[in-house]
């Protein structure tokens, strides 16, 4: 993999070049590529600012980017701008709070487990990366779904939100992420979900939610959904494909005390005034190619 790091930091002087190259002096356009992220190759995501004027552009869509490896087009598959540049990112936060969250150390039973605790805590740091500019909402779900906080980007009271939510019944994933996409379907900036579970979906009327409905509504949406396993218990192909279809990421915590560190790489990616472009590229051997940026 690091000969095909050291092509992406070549592409990123030529993209720069095409795009000055391309501007008239009243009207400056300049592109950098701030991140390349290759952990999933040969799935590929860039984080790309684009600024025109001096001014970076929030309201950018796929087409108006064309992407090449060694000449061969590449199909962008989703493009996520932060839009509006008064408000740069709208998070919904889904919280599973299922009976599978209130047991202790020994197995018995605790409302305030200590994966539910973890998963508060590390909740609560990644809202200390939010700035003015970025609001959240707080939700949670077992048997039922429920909107503990709307959104706001008063930190304060969506750690409050946190402090009574407490564990118990079954596991209405499917239909929470549905309502959790709803919620999200009028916001503006870079619309993100994110949702913590450590089980499976129990007693939900499979005619009305399912997991392919929740793809469907999230591509529909232009929704990405980074989704949280906690555990062993936990559907991981199911939820890797919906976080890999939305142009999410899946993460593996196999205790609560990783939460807090999966919750640092989400903001990491998420947090951020450039737009994120993600494709598959089309060669995937670890071979250099040039890539070229438009």
């Amino acid at each position: 993999m690091r000969s095909i790091s050291g092509v992406f930091l070549v592409a990123l002087l030529a993209l720069t070049a095409v795009g000055q190259a391309g501007a008239s002096v009243r009207d400056s356009l300049a592109l950098r590529i701030t991140q390349v992220d290759l952990t999933r190759f040969p799935y590929v995501q860039l984080k790309v600012e684009v600024r025109r004027n001096g001014l970076l552009q929030h309201t950018l869509n796929s087409p108006d980017f064309s992407i090449r490896e060694d000449g061969i087009a590449q199909f962008v598959e989703s493009l996520a701008c932060p839009g509006d540049s008064l408000t740069r990112l709208s998070v919904a936060i889904l919280l599973d709070r299922s009976g599978s969250m209130a047991t202790d150390d020994d197995g018995g039973p605790d409302p305030d487990s200590v994966k539910l605790r973890a998963a508060k805590a590390a909740t609560s740091t990644f809202l200390s990366f939010l700035e003015s500019r970025d609001e959240a909402c707080m939700y949670s779900f077992a048997s039922s779904f429920a909107a503990n906080q709307s959104f706001t980007n008063d930190t304060a009271r969506l750690r409050g939100a946190l402090v009574p939510i407490s564990a118990y019944g079954s596991t209405a994933i499917w239909e929470s992420m549905l309502r959790t996409l709803d919620s999200l379907r009028a916001r503006a900036g870079r619309r993100v979900m994110i949702c913590l579970t450590d089980g499976r979906s129990q007693k939900e009327d499979p005619r009305r939610f399912t997991y392919s409905k929740v793809i469907d509504k999230a591509v529909l949406e232009r929704v990405p959904v980074y989704i949280i396993g906690l555990g062993s218990d936990v559907d991981e192909n199911t939820l890797t494909s919906i976080a890999n279809s939305t142009g999410g990421k899946y993460y593996t915590s196999p205790g609560p005390a990783d939460l807090e560190a999966i919750f640092g790489r989400i903001a990491d990616d998420i947090i951020t005034d450039a737009c994120v472009l993600r494709y598959t590229s089309t060669n995937p051997a670890s071979t250099d190619r040039c890539v070229s940026l438009k």
